[in-house]
């Protein structure tokens, strides 16, 4: 499941999503998926992505991607995984430079442990 709470929230924001996957099914090939913003590219700049993640067990993995295919010079997928303590927010980034305008979708996964709690929030992107 996915929700918007305020419960645990990392600052600036007053709110961030909660990922809760419900089954041990929920896997790498088969995540739980939140599209957490578009982004609007420049060719040939280096774009920066980042959000802030958060998870209360180390057995989930929540990760920031920018799935490949999308853009051009981008052809495959761009990921980075929280490596953080439990109950510690952490920035994960990712970088990529596509070679022509456009815009992609930039997603958050959970998959691994059933019935634990991942929390995303203050994406930020930016382009050289």
């Amino acid at each position: 499941t996915i929700n918007q709470q305020t419960a645990v929230v990392d600052s600036p924001a007053t709110t961030a999503w909660r990922m809760t996957p419900t089954t041990a099914n929920v896997t790498a090939t088969s995540p739980l998926v939140l599209k957490i913003g578009t982004v609007v590219c420049a060719a040939s700049s280096l774009v920066t992505v980042t959000v802030r993640m958060r998870r209360n067990n180390a057995g989930l993995t929540m990760r920031l991607i920018c799935p490949g295919g999308q853009i051009s010079g981008v052809a495959t997928d761009v990921f980075s995984d929280m490596t953080a303590a439990i109950n510690t927010w952490e920035t994960v980034t990712i970088t990529f430079t596509p070679t022509k305008p456009g815009a992609v979708n930039i997603y958050a996964y959970a998959f691994g442990t059933a019935t634990t709690l991942g929390y995303v929030s203050n994406l930020t992107a930016t382009q050289a």
